[in-house]
């Protein structure tokens, strides 16, 4: 990775780009829809299991209790996850 610096003594490092990953993840208590951002060479489980705590979930939507919840962001204890669903596999299925 590289680092520039500039000449008050700030650096800046490489951006990486992800790829949005739009997936449906049920809980103990809750379904969530929602983007997972994902590397590019790296699989959505590997992205999943990557021994973080928490996985940050980006524009929300989470059921709950019959009620609907909107948030930009979401971190998610990994521990609470009984499923991660890509949504992109339900679209490749339903035009063939």
């Amino acid at each position: 990775m590289s680092i520039r610096y500039d000449h008050k003594g700030k650096y800046f490092t490489e951006v990486k780009s992800k790829d949005r990953v739009h997936v449906r993840i049920q809980t103990t208590d809750a379904q969530i829809n929602g983007v997972i951002h994902v590397q590019p060479d790296i699989r959505l489980l590997d992205e999943v299991n990557n021994g973080e705590e928490f996985i940050p979930v980006t524009d929300a939507e989470i059921h709950q209790d019959g009620e609907i919840l909107h948030t930009p962001f979401l971190a998610l204890n990994r521990c609470r996850i009984e499923y991660i669903l890509p949504l992109e596999n339900l679209d490749d299925q339903d035009e063939s």
